[in-house]
Parts: structure tokens; C-alpha cells; sequence
């Protein structure tokens, strides 16, 4: 007889399981809902050439030790993700603000290093007064996708300086 009775009330529980899942969603006694975000994230990236040296040449010194103001240009390449905003910083362990000093053993030759970017201001000379910007001020800037040539003008002003050869290293970054 105990085997019949389960068998009884396993089809009693199907029986009243067939039934609630007839009954209307709007007729049961509660409902819960969660809501959840799809995410991916897209990361950006800048890449850069190494400029070349920014190189002044070779001057004669008067008597006196006196040299004419000078100038020199280089340039590298940056290319960053379209839509992403970077900044770049030019420093140097000798100086800062756009003034900067070579060194040949202890002596020293003071110069300066701008930025120049045409699509910056629309500066299209270097003049050393228009659209630049020097060390870890001015304008962010942001990425197209397509490669952006970024100058570097150097001056030396006029000065007395000893005779040697003058060096110092400068460091360019680009930070986004």
C-alpha cells in the first residue's frame, strides 16, 4: 500500500503543477526585475618618431668670445586615436620655461626650445612669437587618426661664450 500512496501524490503535485502554469502572469502574486549594463571600453593610443638633433651648427666666436643669435629646427611625428586628447611636455634636467643651458665641461651657453604646431593658432612661420608653446604649458590637443608633424625651434640669443662644443639632452613626451 505505501508504494501506491507515493505514486498518489507525486501525480497530485504534477497535476497542481500543470495548473498554476495555466494561470494568467498578471493573475500570480508577484514579479521581480533587474536590469543589468553592457560595457566595453575602448582604449587610445598615441606612437611617436624620435626627433633628430636639434642641431645649431658650428659658429666662429668673435675675439671677445661674442656669438650672433642662431637658430635650428627639428621635428617628430605623432599619430593618435581620433577622439582621444593628449598634451605633450618638452623638459630638460637644465632649465625650464622655454630656456634651457648646453654645457661644454663648466661652462655654459644658454638657448631656448619652442613648440610649433600650424594647426595651432594657424602659425604657419617661425617667428618665435605666434601659436608657441613651451615646456608643460598651452594648448591640449586632440588625436585624428592622421599623423600631426610637430616642430621644435631652437634659438641661441646672442651671447659670450668660451669655446667648445655645447650639449644638453631634451626630453619630449607625449602624455594622454
Amino acid at each position: 500500500m505505501a508504494p501506491a500512496s507515493r505514486l498518489g501524490g507525486r501525480c497530485a503535485c504534477a497535476i497542481g503543477l500543470a495548473v498554476l502554469s495555466l494561470v494568467p502572469a498578471g493573475a500570480r502574486a508577484a514579479t521581480v526585475t533587474q536590469s543589468f549594463q553592457a560595457k566595453y571600453t575602448v582604449n587610445g593610443t598615441c606612437t611617436t618618431t624620435t626627433p633628430s638633433t636639434l642641431d645649431f651648427g658650428t659658429i666662429t666666436a668673435s675675439a671677445s668670445g661674442a656669438i650672433a643669435q642662431t637658430t635650428a629646427s627639428t621635428s617628430a611625428s605623432i599619430v593618435c586615436t581620433s577622439g582621444l586628447p593628449f598634451d605633450e611636455i618638452l623638459t630638460s634636467a637644465n632649465g625650464s620655461g622655454g630656456t634651457y643651458i648646453m654645457k661644454s665641461g663648466s661652462n655654459s651657453l644658454t638657448y631656448q626650445v619652442f613648440f610649433q604646431n600650424a594647426i595651432v593658432s594657424g602659425c604657419t612661420t617661425v617667428n618665435y612669437t605666434c601659436g608657441y608653446r613651451y615646456n608643460n604649458q598651452g594648448f591640449g590637443m586632440t588625436g585624428s587618426g592622421s599623423n600631426l608633424t610637430q616642430y621644435f625651434n631652437g634659438r641661441i640669443p646672442a651671447q659670450y661664450v668660451p669655446v667648445g662644443t655645447y650639449t644638453d639632452t631634451m626630453t619630449f613626451t607625449v602624455i594622454w
